[in-house]
């Protein structure tokens, strides 16, 4: 039942209740002074089933009747919703026809919103990070954002006016497997720290295969979970070094310079997920593509760093 339905059933017990309460006190109180001093000693009460049995038949099937009607509104609101949101995911799975990045529809949603994200209602939020990126971004390069997101909506009118990107996921099935790991990370609790790297390691082969390079650069993005429970990749012997911060920003940088390479390089464009992401953490990422911010902001010794990550991670794409 919806929340409506619950508050109309509620409201009607609440004044059935107090009907029956002052049809009690009608009938049932005592009216001379032989029934007052019946109660004074002790005399009892009449049973609760004659009690009932006062109230009327008619009474009784109104209050049956409408407490029936209640309930058929309940089940019939809560019909009406389902049937809007079936009806919503099935447009919104004609949406993603044809696909740009996927077959499976979880991927490609999860693909686009990533690579438009600038274009999506949830960037717009008031109270989001995200919105106060305005700010730092120059003005020349919003306006031309704004009118290829008009473009943008009118391709996905339902995809990009939904202001949580998380729930319009989760009403999509996933289809593939990659799509399945997408949906569910890892988690921590009820496994061993192997069991967790095993399973990481496992999703970071897929995205590198699907060769879709904003999810590759979403990897980059997230890649805590590639040391929380350890290393999944011998990161520290690779870059010959032991601290954990750097060796995480280093397979950052490799995973979004890869990305550049697919797709015309949507995932390193200033409208991008993961450069906004950047912006948040470098006011000097702000506007810029990945390729020019790296060229500006990354010192040659780490560039080295990050082509040996990017050797490796290529080599695994490549493997089966």
């Amino acid at each position: 039942m919806t929340k409506s339905g619950f508050h109309k059933l509620m409201f009607f017990t609440i004044a059935v209740v107090i009907l029956v309460v002052i049809y009690r006190l009608l009938t049932v109180t005592p009216r001379t002074s032989e029934s007052l001093q019946q109660l004074n000693t002790g005399a009892e009460s009449k049973p609760q089933q004659l009690i009932d049995k006062e109230i009327p038949d008619a009474l009784k099937i109104g209050i049956k009747q409408i407490t029936q009607d209640t309930l058929n509104s309940g089940l019939a609101e809560n019909a009406r919703a389902t049937t809007q949101s079936a009806m919503a995911l099935e447009q919104l799975l004609t949406e993603l026809k044809p696909h740009k990045y996927h077959p499976d529809p979880y991927v490609e949603a999860h693909s686009l919103m990533n690579s438009l994200f600038m274009c999506t209602a949830e960037f717009a939020e008031p109270d989001d990070d995200f919105s106060r990126l305005t700010a730092k971004i120059d003005a020349a390069f919003l306006a031309q954002m704004d009118a290829d997101c008009q473009t943008v909506n009118k391709r996905y009118p339902l995809l990009m006016t939904q202001s949580d990107n998380n729930q319009i996921l989760r009403t999509i099935q996933a289809t593939s497997e990659l799509g399945q790991m997408l949906k569910k990370l890892p988690k921590i609790t009820g496994h061993s720290q192997q069991h967790y790297r095993d399973i990481s390691l496992q999703r970071l082969k897929a995205l590198l295969k699907s060769k879709i390079g904003v999810l590759i650069a979403e990897a980059g993005m997230t890649n805590f979970l590639f040391f929380q429970q350890g290393e999944i990749l011998p990161f520290s012997k690779w870059l010959d070094s032991q601290d954990s911060e750097y060796n995480q920003q280093v397979s950052m940088y490799a995973l979004a310079k890869i990305s550049c390479n697919y797709q015309n390089g949507v995932a390193c464009q200033p409208v991008s997920y993961n450069m906004l992401i950047l912006c948040l953490m470098d006011d000097a990422a702000c506007g810029l593509s990945f390729q020019d911010y790296y060229r500006q902001a990354v010192m040659p010794g780490m560039q080295k760093d990050v082509d040996i990550l990017v050797e490796k991670f290529e080599v695994m794409a490549e493997s089966d």
